[in-house]
């Protein structure tokens, strides 16, 4: 299993990957709504895609400070004894 860092910073690359394709899926699809050409998606799946892209917007800095608290996490302080076992 990896890191909680590595797992932050994977999760936080794939969903802006993902807001992007859903951020220009729905640019495409307005287009072609606004221009009187058939929409490639329904009504409904479009106001999905928004509106899983705004949960992805609101996760997104939520992830970024989880990521940035670890990151500045103080390491643990050092045993008194490093060959004890108190």
């Amino acid at each position: 299993m990896s890191p909680p860092p590595v797992l932050l910073c994977d999760a936080i690359e794939t969903l802006e990957q993902l807001a992007a394709e859903l951020h220009r899926v729905s640019e495409d699809g307005a287009r072609s709504a606004e221009g009187g050409e058939q929409p490639g998606t329904a009504p409904s799946e479009r106001r999905l895609g928004r509106e899983l892209l705004l949960s992805i917007r609101v996760l997104l800095p939520k992830l970024r400070a989880a990521h940035y608290l670890h990151a500045v996490q103080l390491p643990p302080a050092p045993r008194a004894c490093p060959n004890c076992d108190d």
